[in-house]
């Protein structure tokens, strides 16, 4: 007997096909197991003779799936329940009856064709066919999303709303075009070198895409109110800055009201890439963790030492930092450069490079500098790609624990003895200094 007969006299022996329900009445012990022996002996009774564990182990593996409505067979089953547009259950369980001999492979392996023979075939025709009943429809095209970043993530975020179905999408880029941006972000072209990146997506997508209506605004998001955040259920975000998400984290938690959950309540979703990696989550305000929560979790930016930039450079890099840690202040004194201000990155750039020839390095660019000073890491296509289409959809691989003393969203009160006669600023160092806060 084959491995696949085996499973198929078990599945049969365990499970009921009319109900999906486990034949033997048996309950599950304290640390929460199956009782096997229990299961093994119902087994052995009603066919004859012992199945192996392993055996056993698989298809309870496959009934408990099935109990959390994660459907047993995989995504061809998920595709199925949404499709079907009256009496979901009855229908699903038509089609289960039609599958009970087969393994999630099988089934994920199925032509078209083959779902002919299945009942109520014209419903199940649809699996095939886009997600487009009735109700989804008029969900997705009232639903207003805000995508926070039109860059390489931004840009696959923003295709795949629109592709989807969403009719009602704002984008906030504060950002223009540069040519090196062209090797990923597909919505801009080499005519559009120096425009706002959120105008050009905006009107490429619609272009593109009938029926969508995308909203531009070429500016920070800092420079938005409540107001504005409040019309949106739901908010993307593909920055590539953590003082961003780190604001906007903030603010969805200050926003809310909790007499008015249902309009100040909103979702974030928020997807990153460095390189090769990634991560998409989905942070609830008060439910889960927030970003802030997670702020240990980030790699610490390259430093160098200041006696070795100050006095024996032997890379591009301590030339630049020379530049942007020592010889600004000296020249500007308080004033702080602008990372998106290329005037600020050109003449970081200019005295960078002179500090290489005078130590004989080579290797000193404008990118090379903007990189440093922005700590931009590599982007990568494909990666985009991934993380776009798994943000929302793929999260929570690991749930990430709340932390009582996050700042942000925890509820863990701190005492401070601070001097009655001490000003604001004063107070704000004092704070700043203090480990704890």
């Amino acid at each position: 007997m084959s491995e696949q007969d085996k499973k198929d006299d078990v599945y049969s022996l365990l499970i009921e096909e009319e109900t999906g329900e486990l034949k033997p009445k048996t309950e599950k012990d304290k640390d929460g197991k199956w009782n096997m022996k229990e299961l093994q002996d119902f087994a052995t009774a009603t066919n004859g003779r012992p199945f192996e564990d392993s055996v056993i182990e698989e298809i309870i593996e496959s009934f408990e799936v099935d109990k959390e409505n994660n459907l047993l067979y995989s995504g061809f089953y998920q595709m199925y329940y949404m499709q079907t547009v009256s009496e979901p259950e009855e229908t699903l369980k038509d089609f289960k009856k039609q599958m009970t001999t087969r393994t999630p492979s099988d089934v994920d392996m199925l032509e078209a064709s083959e779902f002919q023979e299945v009942e109520n075939e014209e419903i199940l025709n649809g699996i095939i066919e886009p997600l487009d009943t009735l109700k989804v429809k008029e969900a997705l095209e009232a639903c207003k999303i805000l995508v926070i970043g039109a860059g390489g993530l931004g840009c696959e975020i923003l295709k795949n709303l629109a592709l989807t179905g969403f009719k009602q999408i704002h984008i906030i880029d504060m950002d223009t075009i540069d040519l090196s941006n062209l090797n990923r972000q597909f919505l801009f072209r080499k005519r559009d070198i120096g425009k706002p990146k959120a105008i050009v997506a905006a009107n490429f997508v619609m272009s593109r895409v009938p029926g969508v209506q995308v909203v531009p605004h070429f500016e920070k998001i800092q420079d938005k109110d409540d107001e504005y955040y409040k019309q949106f259920q739901l908010i993307i975000c593909g920055l590539d800055s953590v003082e961003a998400r780190r604001w906007i984290n903030a603010k969805v938690l200050e926003m809310m009201d909790e007499d008015d959950m249902e309009n100040t309540w909103k979702p974030l979703i928020d997807g990153g890439t460095e390189g090769f990696k990634g991560q998409a989550r989905i942070i609830l305000p008060t439910v889960t963790s927030c970003y802030e929560c997670s702020l240990d979790m980030l790699n610490k930016p390259t430093t160098y030492p200041i006696c070795t930039i100050a006095n024996t450079p032997r890379l591009p890099e301590h030339c630049i930092e020379w530049a942007s840690v020592l010889e600004w202040p000296r020249i500007w004194g308080t004033k702080k450069y602008d990372t998106d201000n290329p005037e600020d990155i050109n003449w970081l750039y200019q005295h960078a490079l002179e500090r290489a020839n005078e130590f004989n390095i080579t290797g000193v660019t404008y990118s090379l500098t903007q990189g440093v000073v922005k700590n931009i890491i590599p982007a990568i296509a494909s990666t985009n790609a991934v993380i776009a289409g798994d943000a929302g959809v793929y999260t929570y691989t690991f749930e990430h624990q709340k932390k009582p003393e996050c700042p942000v969203c925890g509820n863990e009160s701190k005492t401070a003895e601070v001097d009655k006669e001490m000003i604001v600023n004063q107070l704000i160092e004092y704070l700043a200094e203090r480990s704890d806060t």
